[in-house]
């Protein structure tokens, strides 16, 4: 059976390819982009795929390849040079014991939480926003003291901006 071709730019490259019609988006980046994704729980439970699809926040999970079809994806990797990115690296080492399974969607889902301007990051708004991304390892306190510690990095350095 002939695949459905797609043109996706994940982390600034642009892919044109070929995919079954049922292709996960998560199977998409690991298999053939090697972006930096953990299958996970391949179930929208853990979050360790969210990905940003044109600048939102998804679980790539859920997403089937085609839907991403002339879109920019941006995965962990994509996020390496953000300063947001590297003062969570510093703060989930401090706070943060985990297997690494969900860290590359924790970190996107984070990243877009710290740049988000409207976001008040309070302990319950961190919580919210962070909701989706799930890790039997992890302690969710120990992940909000990080993040609100990165936000109060940035903020101090002026560098919580849109993105």
């Amino acid at each position: 059976m002939p695949g459905i071709g797609v043109a996706v730019t994940v982390d600034g490259v642009r892919h044109d390819d070929e995919v079954e019609a049922c292709l996960p988006l998560t199977h998409y980046l690991h298999d053939r982009v090697s972006g930096g994704l953990p299958l996970g729980c391949e179930a929208a439970e853990c979050g360790g795929c969210i990905v940003l699809v044109d600048g939102v926040a998804v679980k790539s999970c859920l997403m089937l390849a085609v839907q991403a079809d002339g879109c920019e994806v941006t995965t962990v990797r994509g996020l390496a040079d953000d300063d947001a990115v590297r003062c969570l690296a510093r703060t989930f080492r401090r706070y943060v014991r985990r297997c690494a399974q969900c860290l590359p969607g924790l970190t996107v889902a984070a990243v877009d939480l710290l740049r988000d301007q409207e976001a008040v990051l309070s302990e319950q708004e961190i919580r919210a926003r962070l909701a989706g991304v799930r890790c039997p390892c992890g302690d969710e306190a120990d992940v909000v003291r990080a993040v609100r510690e990165a936000a109060d990095v940035l903020e101090a350095l002026g560098t919580r901006t849109a993105g």
